[in-house]
């Protein structure tokens, strides 16, 4: 039988975003809700897809960097700034939107459970949500979760 779980968890994170004109342009923070979503077939041995425990222990592992942290992309004229402070800080190579975030925190997941689909959507206010869906399928070939 083919099913799928979730599991949400929350950080505390600040970012600002380069070559963008608005208000996300500002050193600003969200609390994020950070939910993953494993797809694939249930072992009729347990009944289970996937453990919850270990899928909140990934989640957060994968999501604490992120925690009570500035993220910013690797060119932002701030971070000399903040380098050698108590600030917390994630540098990335791209813009922090909540479309690349997300892309993120599934890439780094998707090996913790190389059997199942996973996908990784970031809730960044109350009516904003991006999602980074599956892209591999358990046998590692490109494809859509409607597409089979």
């Amino acid at each position: 039988m083919r099913s799928s779980v979730s599991v949400t968890v929350e950080t505390c994170t600040g970012h600002r975003l380069l070559n963008y004109i608005g208000k996300c342009m500002h050193l600003h923070g969200h609390n994020y809700q950070w939910t993953l979503t494993l797809v694939g077939m249930v072992d009729p041995a347990t009944g289970f897809l996937v453990d919850f425990a270990r899928v909140k222990r990934s989640l957060r592992e994968v999501t604490d960097p992120f925690d009570h942290a500035l993220v910013l992309r690797h060119d932002d004229p701030v971070i000399p700034l903040l380098r050698g402070t108590e600030q917390r800080l994630v540098v990335l190579s791209h813009n922090p939107t909540a479309e690349n975030l997300s892309a993120c925190v599934r890439d780094l997941l998707q090996p913790l459970f190389p059997d199942l689909y996973v996908s990784v959507s970031l809730r960044e206010t109350e009516h904003c949500v991006a999602e980074a869906p599956y892209t591999v399928s358990p046998s590692g070939v490109e494809v859509m979760p409607h597409v089979q």
